[in-house]
């Protein structure tokens, strides 16, 4: 086997001035030649592959490596043409794509000389490939027939949809000529337009009738462009068609008026406008420049802003079409709107616009796509549908149901994509069959949803409807309610085609259980609240009212209570025409305060609540509310309100009893000092007696304040009740009226109360004198019941011994406005200069401090009772309480530490007590005191201080005085010392106490007092 040079230089002759890569291989594998254009397919020489053989395996993608070799080995060991595809990695590092073809070399002989291969760089087609590849998923998913033929119009590829639409398949359409399905509907120049259009390069676009496989006709609107390869020869026809059959038939029924409106739509293309990101004009079709009368304006590059300037008359327009592509900028997403542009003639054309603005990676606005269809007609048309067929159509549009559509011939069953996006499944993703349908109804509901279909497919029910469960993509079960109906038959009746819904019912089935899980809650709050709920009618009877209304009115069932008025059961028949009044104006009652009456008469004050109800003209003809029973609480709040009343006198009178003790104490200090220094038989020694017994008077008036404000010291004793109000009574028996009858009811037992004697015998007297007064006319029976009880105190305690004083009267009684206010201090129904108003306060501030409870009840002309109640004290407490008797020392005369800070009470008790022959050393505030005391503490026996002074108080020097350590007594002076105040200064260490206003000898008796103990 030679080789034939001629045949060799031949090949170098082509293979020079090829852009394959051409090479010549002997049988030993060595290359005896290689073309230059192997430096452009791999970035290497071609010495270099002469000089290393094995390089071009080398340049073998990895992925491609074992598949190519063993190509390579086969064409070696066989003698036949062999091509194949492949990668290699060519010097730059990048991939290229390689079409290999080689085939065998014979000499004269017939027998192999060698092989010549070729090497073609196809880079770019498989790349474009790869793109047809990916544009290819994406048609096969549109809705619109495609169809890609070649130069000749055969035909290379359809989707699914022209499948669907033509009845043919890819394999059956690619052996019929696309010339061949056009319909005999079209003229001859029709098609010869079309051919001339894209002959041209151009793309065309317009309606035209086709020939499905049945040979039935159908109708598309459908646009025809070239495909064309990177030098710009046309490579292929593509076709997009949009099955118009439908629309028209429509058309056709229409007549005259659908010729018109296909005269209208041929003749107003859509409009469409492309933008950079400035909003300037980039390109515009035809129907765009003519509507705005651009045809000779240089538009591109422009804005809308600068095009209005062109036209006076459409300047509003261009201003408004900037101003909305603004907002669709700020939206960062499609908008669409109708847009109604002027016509020179007065007419206006509408426009469906829907706007697509486009950003960089970075965010910045790169474009705006502005599509316009002109609906004017259409409009129109949608004007002379019938309003049934509009109704339904917005119905199905809004109703987002999936669609499914059975044909009983062939079994198949076509479901929307709604229908697949509504179970969670993409688009055709499992088969459009009857039986892929029944695999996904829930077992328990299968047999129920085919029965049901067969039904109507018989004619027993005039409508398929049923609700079963359905297995979506994600294995959860989703509630269906399937609707359909026959929509065609053949001559003799039989069923052709089902078609109907599935509606996703999953929300409204759990909203269905929540509303029975509602109601059957609010039924059991109804039924167990403890406030009233009720329904009424407008005229107050009660048509419905729970356990907890009835037992707050005192019924026993709803028959018994529907038989009363509840506007007859107001209190003051006024506050029923007030509420009438405001439920009428606003509909409604929020927090409204009642005075009823239960069934046994009783008074029943409830909180309402309630809303009106109304028939379907507005007019209320019932209630519904709840009521709350706030009659205990109404009860507290007046006590609580007569308590903070007197809680807020007692501390003013508090603060102006403290500063007349201080008045009082000069008085009494001065005055004892004076009379110990006048000769006995001298007149003026007995006006400065009156003086003192008048400040006595005074004291005892001050006095009475703090009992009222409970701020006084008062001696509180465990005594017989009963020896106490005998003794009152046994005065008042000789002073009352002879009208007046006293009946006294006294329990003699020895039951103690922790009680001040004067002041339980102020009690009782002023009790009695009010009683007198309001039988002074017409007399009466005063009443006097002491007996011993057991139960609460005050509200909410628990129940304990007590002794009950009950005083009543069958006087002119008090009214009941006033009946609140009787413990007010300063308020009175005497007539003026007959009362001051002050004597039930302080009772009620007495009884208060004995830890007691007092109530009044009164009727008019029927008399007034006061009830009293005192806590009893236990034995062991009693002997406890029991003050023991102390020894009394002459040995009393002391060191003492006197404190001050008003100069007439310290100056003259450091003088009565020097010569009382203490040795006193003074100090005009605490600081004072607290620095004396600290400089010889040994040298005091008792410290005596006022409590309100500057800077440090009396207390707070004995808390200073504590401190160090120093346990010598200390006595505090003060006008202010009820109980709370006894304890809290007994705990920071005061030993006694003295409560202004005191006099010398007091003062003295109590140190004697704390020196014995």
């Amino acid at each position: 086997m030679t080789l034939n040079n001629n045949q060799l230089n031949i090949f170098k002759i082509v293979a020079e001035f090829s852009s394959d890569c051409l090479m010549w291989f002997l049988d030993d594998n060595t290359i005896k030649y290689i073309s230059p254009a192997v430096e452009t397919i791999t970035g290497y020489e071609s010495q270099e592959f002469i000089d290393n053989t094995k390089l071009f395996k080398q340049l073998i993608h990895p992925e491609d490596k074992a598949y190519v070799l063993q190509e390579f080995e086969d064409e070696f060991n066989k003698p036949h043409t062999n091509s194949i595809q492949f990668r290699i990695i060519h010097k730059d590092g990048s991939t290229r794509w390689v079409a290999h073809r080689c085939r065998p070399v014979y000499d004269d002989n017939k027998e192999i000389i060698g092989r010549v291969s070729s090497n073609r760089d196809i880079t770019t087609r498989e790349i474009a490939v790869q793109d047809m590849l990916k544009m290819t998923r994406i048609v096969e998913q549109s809705t619109e027939a495609v169809a890609i033929v070649d130069a000749n119009f055969n035909t290379e590829y359809v989707n699914s949809a022209f499948e669907k639409m033509t009845g043919y398949s890819l394999a059956e359409v690619q052996e019929i000529n696309q010339r061949s399905l056009k319909s005999d509907k079209q003229y001859r120049e029709f098609y010869k337009e079309i051919f001339d259009t894209i002959a041209k390069e151009n793309i065309w676009h317009g309606q035209n009738s086709s020939q499905k496989k049945n040979g039935t006709t159908y109708y598309v609107d459908s646009v025809i462009f070239p495909l064309k390869d990177e030098s710009g020869r046309i490579m292929n026809y593509a076709k997009t068609s949009r099955d118009i059959t439908e629309q028209k038939e429509l058309e056709n029924s229409l007549q005259k008026q659908e010729e018109l409106l296909r005269t209208l739509i041929n003749a107003t293309p859509d409009i469409i406008c492309f933008k950079d990101g400035q909003g300037r004009w980039l390109e515009a079709n035809d129907a765009d420049l003519k509507l705005f009368e651009l045809d000779n304006v240089d538009y591109r590059g422009k804005k809308d802003s600068e095009l209005a300037q062109y036209s006076a008359f459409y300047y509003d327009a261009f201003m408004a079409c900037e101003a909305s592509d603004e907002i669709s900028w700020e939206k960062g997403d499609l908008s669409r709107g109708i847009e109604t542009i002027p016509r020179a003639d007065g007419s206006e054309k509408v426009y469906d616009v829907i706007k697509v603005p486009l950003f960089e990676s970075d965010g910045s606005r790169k474009g705006l796509v502005v599509f316009g269809r002109d609906i004017t007609e259409m409009k129109q048309v949608e004007k002379t549908l019938k309003q049934s067929e509009d109704r339904l159509s917005k119905i199905m549009l809004a109703s987002n149901d999936g669609m499914w559509d059975w044909n009983l011939k062939t079994n198949e069953v076509y479901f929307d994509p709604r229908y697949y996006e509504m179970a969670g499944y993409s688009v055709d993703e499992f088969p459009h069959s009857l039986e892929e349908f029944q695999k996904r109804i829930h077992p328990d509901y299968s047999d129920t949803v085919m029965n049901q279909a067969q039904m109507h497919l018989n004619g027993e029910i005039d409508r398929f409807n049923v609700e079963f469960l359905f297995k979506k993509k994600n294995g959860h079960w989703m509630w269906i309610l399937g609707r359909g109906v026959i929509v065609e038959r053949d001559e003799q009746g039989v069923p052709l085609r089902f078609v109907g819904t599935h509606t996703d019912i999953t929300g409204l089935k759990k909203v269905s259980e929540a509303l029975r899980e509602s109601e059957e809650k609010y039924r059991r709050i109804f039924e167990e609240s403890q406030d009233a709920i009720f329904v009424s009618s407008a005229e107050g009877r009660v048509l419905d009212i729970n356990p907890a209304g009835l037992q707050l009115f005192g019924y026993s069932s709803l028959d018994e209570i529907s038989k009363i008025n509840i506007a007859e059961e107001y209190i003051n028949p006024e506050d029923r025409r007030k509420y009438q009044q405001r439920f009428l104006e606003k509909g409604f009652i929020k927090d409204y305060e009642l005075h009823l009456k239960k069934k046994d008469g009783s008074e029943l004050i409830v909180i309402e609540n309630s809303t009106a109800i109304y028939d379907v003209d507005n007019n209320i003809i019932g209630c519904r509310g709840i009521m709350r029973d706030i009659t205990e609480k109404k009860n507290l709040e007046n006590q609580l309100a007569q308590a903070q009343k007197l809680e807020t006198v007692g501390t003013m009178v508090g603060g102006i009893s403290h500063e007349l003790n201080n008045i009082l104490q000069s008085i009494f200090l001065y005055g004892g000092l004076v009379q110990e220094n006048l000769p006995a038989e001298q007149e003026i020694q007995t006006n400065m007696k009156h003086l003192l017994e008048n400040g006595e008077r005074a004291k005892d008036i001050v006095k009475q304040i703090l009992t009222f404000s409970r701020k006084s010291k008062v001696d509180l004793k465990p005594q017989p009740l009963y020896k106490l109000v005998l003794e009152v009574l046994s005065l008042e028996q000789a002073s009352f009226p002879a009208n007046i009858e006293i009946k006294q009811n006294i329990d003699i037992t020895d039951d103690l109360v922790l009680c001040d004697k004067t002041q339980i015998h102020q009690i009782i007297l002023n009790l009695c004198n009010n009683a007198e007064h309001a039988m002074r006319e017409k007399g009466g029976i005063l009443s006097v019941r002491l007996k011993h009880t057991c139960k609460p105190i005050h509200d909410g305690d628990p129940a304990t011994d007590a002794i009950a004083l009950t005083i009543s009267d069958t006087g002119h009684g008090i009214d009941p406005v006033d009946l609140e206010r009787v413990f007010d201090p300063f308020f009175t129904t005497k007539q003026f200069g007959q009362g001051t108003g002050l004597g039930l306060s302080v009772i009620y501030g007495i009884v208060n401090m004995m830890d007691g409870h007092i109530s009044v009840s009164s009727e008019v002309d029927q008399g007034t009772t006061f009830k009293i109640l005192l806590p009893v004290v236990k034995t062991e407490e009693a002997s406890q309480l029991t003050p023991k008797s102390k020894e009394q020392s002459d040995n009393f005369k002391k060191s003492i530490l006197l404190v001050d800070d008003q100069d007439s009470i310290r100056i003259l008790t450091e003088k009565i007590l020097t010569r009382k022959g203490f040795l006193v050393t003074s100090a005009a505030d605490g600081k004072q005191a607290l620095e004396i005391f600290k400089a010889n503490p040994g040298k005091f026996d008792v410290i005596v201080t006022d409590q309100s002074m500057p800077t440090i108080s009396g207390s707070e020097l004995t808390r200073e005085v504590r401190n160090s350590q120093s346990d010598i007594p200390i006595i505090l002076s003060t006008g202010r010392l009820g109980a709370e105040y006894h304890k809290e200064f007994k705990d920071i260490g005061i030993t006694g106490f003295i409560q202004k206003p005191w006099t010398a000898n007091e003062l003295i008796d109590v140190i004697q007092e704390i020196a014995n103990d």
